[in-house]
């Protein structure tokens, strides 16, 4: 059942007059058009939804607008909280991050559970000072301008006095008693930062490690069937072949019919097995010409352990071979 908008106003109104002393049923119904019966239900559902508050004084209720500062509700006792405050509490106090409510003046009105764990009760102290061990806010102007009404919400990152790296989103909220408090969500990222630091200075390793195996080596890379999908600047000077001419060909393009079927047999063989194989291979240019090279290929292995594409280094050796044979 929804209460009318017409029923829920003129109860707002009706204890908005009474103001903070609040007023019984009997008191509520003198000044309303709905029954006692009617109004019960309304004042019961109204109470559930945390428009209003009920409070048994002896035998009577009084009934009055939830107008509570947010400290008094957030702190209050649970015997004391609507049911709408508790739900809210029980969902705050199982959040896996940390929860912080502060007012204009950057206070501590409230911490959750996790926050208690990392911080120890900071109910009351600055924020900038108990959490991030600043002396002052400037730091924080993000968060100001949240508290002055410059944003609705806003996101920073920040240390806190442990040196952790904390990341924060802040957003404005008026308080019952029209007081204005931020709530503030934050979540310790030290681990995924510094993981995400790892991995950025491992990618500017790898490059650089390509980089200088590209400028020393002939390096290809190619897909299951054996198909060229990658070819360096070295692969295409010493083959004579334009860098599409090699793209989506096998290595028979280079293959000189110099090795015997057996040779290529025991290479699949080896990298299908997740193997690196190794041999000096005799190689045709596009000229025609021949040129050896000192090969090494390996395969790329995914999750499964299987191979996902397999790389191929390989070093010109051609003089090398041409000086072995002078001196036969």
């Amino acid at each position: 059942m929804d209460i009318p908008l017409k029923a829920k106003d003129e109860i707002i109104r009706i204890l908005t007059d009474v103001g903070a002393t609040g007023a019984t049923i009997t008191e509520v119904e003198a000044k309303s058009r709905y029954e006692r019966h009617t109004l019960s239900k309304y004042l019961s559902m109204m109470q559930a939804h945390g428009l209003i508050a009920g409070k048994s004084v002896g035998k009577a209720k009084i009934w009055y607008l939830n107008q509570a500062p947010l400290e008094t509700v957030l702190n209050s006792v649970p015997e004391n909280r609507t049911f709408t405050e508790t739900v809210l509490s029980r969902i705050i106090s199982s959040l896996p991050c940390g929860l912080v409510i502060i007012d204009s003046g950057y206070h501590i009105v409230f911490m959750n559970g996790p926050m208690w764990g990392s911080y120890g009760q900071k109910k009351g102290e600055l924020f900038y000072q108990a959490i991030l061990g600043l002396e002052n806010p400037l730091k924080l102007r993000k968060i100001t301008e949240v508290i002055e009404g410059g944003h609705e919400s806003a996101e920073l990152t920040v240390q806190d006095r442990k040196g952790r790296t904390l990341s924060i989103r802040a957003s404005r909220l008026q308080a019952p008693d029209k007081a204005i408090n931020v709530v503030l969500m934050v979540e310790d990222i030290t681990d995924r930062r510094r993981a995400q630091e790892e991995i950025v200075s491992q990618k500017a390793l790898l490059e650089a490690e390509r980089q200088a195996l590209n400028q020393a080596a002939i390096v290809a890379e190619t897909d299951l069937d054996g198909k060229i999908t990658y070819a360096n600047d070295q692969f295409v000077r010493i083959s004579g072949y334009e860098r599409h001419e090699l793209l989506g060909k096998t290595h028979r393009i280079i293959n000189s019919g110099l090795h015997p079927p057996q040779f290529w047999k025991a290479m699949w063989k080896t990298i299908k097995a997740g193997k690196v194989w190794k041999a000096v291979i005799r190689n045709q240019a596009k000229d025609g010409h021949f040129y050896w090279v000192d090969s090494a290929i390996a395969p790329v292995l995914g999750k499964s352990g299987k191979p996902v594409k397999y790389l191929a280094i390989r070093f010109d050796i051609t003089k090398y071979m041409k000086n072995e044979k002078r001196k036969e």
